[in-house]
């Protein structure tokens, strides 16, 4: 899973090595936190609250990594990402 998140990443924004050996460390690490938090047995608002914000403070760890350029394709990719899981839950 780690492996995939990264090799789209690297896709997209033509990472470099340093890039995607920090990115992978990351996605290890917020993986293996995810993991331990689900396995203690929190309430389930708890847990979509904790996970939420670990998954802000990934992102602005994903980002200090990135280039301007990189930033730019990395925003577009997001939104259009935002976009299509929200037509995907709207109710017609």
């Amino acid at each position: 899973l780690v492996e995939s998140k990264v090799a789209h990443l690297d896709e997209m924004l033509n990472l470099n090595e340093d890039q995607r050996t920090e990115l992978s460390k990351l996605f290890k690490e917020y993986g293996t936190i995810l993991i331990a938090l689900r396995d203690d047995s929190v309430d389930r608002f708890e847990f979509m609250r904790v996970k939420f914000e670990l998954f802000m403070e990934l992102d602005g760890k994903v980002r200090d990594l990135l280039t301007e350029e990189q930033l730019v394709l990395y925003d577009e990719f997001k939104s259009e990402h935002k976009r299509k899981r929200f037509h995907h839950h709207r109710r017609p």
